[in-house]
Parts: structure tokens; C-alpha cells; sequence
């Protein structure tokens, strides 16, 4: 089991306003995280990493307790949903404290989308449009689903998935982190064969230019997850940049 990420400012933007985070807790379990933050330069980089800090000092301090023996975690679905909601509940209030105390931060929120792999379960908590993917030989599939305009406008028949690709309102999220007291994210739990060979995270700077099956073919054509990484920053660049780009990819081989 290997996990690499890497980050991105893109060719159009000026700054990366994204931040990302990966640790390996022990044998069975390892996490990731991936924010993309937002609301001005100063604003979206101070929330995506108050929120990386805060969510991601929450869950390995929890996980650290869990797994305090052998570094095996013995934890319910239901504790682990409770755990990780609790830092996504931390990393909110911290990033919508901090954006009342200065006029530019005003505003600024962040999403999240983080894994934490133990043994052969996957938990994965996400608010926004970063996403969550699973990969194989034979599939390539979204776990998470965009907080987001356009994917309202998918889910009430309004817009084809086709049209949601190029949609001129397409970069308006529902839900981040920060922007309001309360956040309500979305937890998915995947074990055994539904796990994949690869799980990937990413900002949406690779997603708007990058698709599903490129994504796929990359990962399943290249030995290394640092040079996939690298790849396919290099191919969202290549197709735009238009965008700061964070790939975390967790090898489960």
C-alpha cells in the first residue's frame, strides 16, 4: 500500500489555493485529504489550510487513540462516521471564525473531500465538488457526488451529464466548509472489491480537465503513483490549466 499527492497552480491562476494532506498511521490504515479553498487569493488559501489543519489534527489524534494496539483501528462504521464528521464539524468552525475576523476574508470557505483506509474498508467524507474515485482494471467510478449548481440542475432532469461538462455556471458550489455555522457532509463507506485498485482525490482543477476514462487509463498504465500523479497534473496543464490541480492517489496493491 503507497499513497503520493501532489499540487498544482495551474497555468492561469497566480496562486494555489489548494491544499492536501497524506499519512500513512500505520500498516492497515492511511489517510488523505484534499481541499480547494475560495473566496479571493487571501481568503480561499487561508481556508483550505485552516481546514486541512484542523480536520486532519482531529483524525489522526482520534485514530491515534483508536488504534493504540498493534496499530490495528477497531471501530464501528458508525464511530468512524462520527469521527470524521467530527473534524469536518471542527475545520468548519474554525475556517467561519477566522473569516469574521478580517474584511477580505469575509466569505471564504474551502471544500473537503478525505479517505481514510483501514484494512479493507474505505471511509470517505466529502463537502463540495472535490471528489473521491475508485479505480480498476474494469472501472473507473465517482464515489462522491458534487455539492454543486450544475449537478442539481443533472439530478432534476433540468441539464444531461453530457451538458454539465461545459455548463457556464458550473464552477458554483451548494455546500463548502466555513461559508456558513453549520455544514452537512456526505459519508460513504466501500469495503472489499468495491475499493478498487486505486482510490484517487482530487481538486476539481483536474476533473474540469481531465475525464473519468483518461484518469483511468493513466493509473492503469503507469507502474508508479507519483509519475500518475505527475501525468496527469501535466495532462490538466496541457488541456487548459485552468485551474490549481491536487491529485492524491492511494495504491491499495
Amino acid at each position: 500500500m503507497q499513497i503520493f499527492g501532489t499540487s498544482d497552480t495551474g497555468v492561469v491562476r497566480k496562486v494555489n489555493q489548494d491544499s492536501f494532506f497524506t499519512r500513512v498511521m500505520s500498516k492497515s490504515v492511511t489517510v488523505g485529504v484534499v481541499c480547494d479553498g475560495m473566496g479571493g487569493t487571501n481568503g480561499g488559501c487561508e481556508a483550505s489550510a485552516i481546514a486541512i489543519r484542523e480536520f486532519a489534527t482531529s483524525l489522526c489524534d482520534a485514530i491515534t487513540i483508536l488504534s493504540a494496539v498493534d496499530g490495528v483501528l477497531e471501530i464501528t462504521d458508525a464511530k468512524m462516521r462520527r469521527t470524521m464528521v467530527q473534524g469536518v464539524n471542527k475545520a468548519n468552525t474554525a475556517v467561519y471564525e477566522k473569516s469574521k475576523t478580517f474584511a477580505e476574508l469575509e466569505g471564504m470557505g474551502t471544500t473537503l473531500v478525505a479517505f481514510v483506509l483501514s484494512g479493507d474498508k474505505l471511509y470517505c467524507i466529502n463537502v463540495g465538488d472535490s471528489r473521491l474515485y475508485t479505480v480498476s482494471q474494469d472501472s473507473v467510478c465517482q464515489i462522491t457526488k458534487d455539492h454543486s449548481y450544475v449537478q442539481y440542475l443533472v439530478d432534476t432532469g433540468a441539464i444531461t451529464p453530457e451538458e454539465a461538462l461545459t455548463h457556464p455556471r458550473k464552477n458554483i458550489i451548494t455546500r463548502a466548509v466555513g461559508t456558513h455555522e453549520d455544514v452537512d457532509p456526505d459519508f460513504f463507506v466501500l469495503e472489499g472489491d468495491q475499493i478498487g485498485t486505486y482510490v484517487l482525490i482530487c481538486s476539481d482543477g483536474l476533473t474540469n480537465f481531465v475525464s473519468d476514462e483518461e484518469i483511468q487509463r493513466v493509473l492503469m498504465n503507469t507502474a508508479d503513483i507519483e509519475q500518475a500523479c505527475n501525468t496527469l497534473v501535466g495532462m490538466a496543464n496541457a488541456n487548459g490549466g485552468g485551474d490549481n490541480i491536487t491529485v492524491v492517489i492511494l495504491s491499495t496493491k
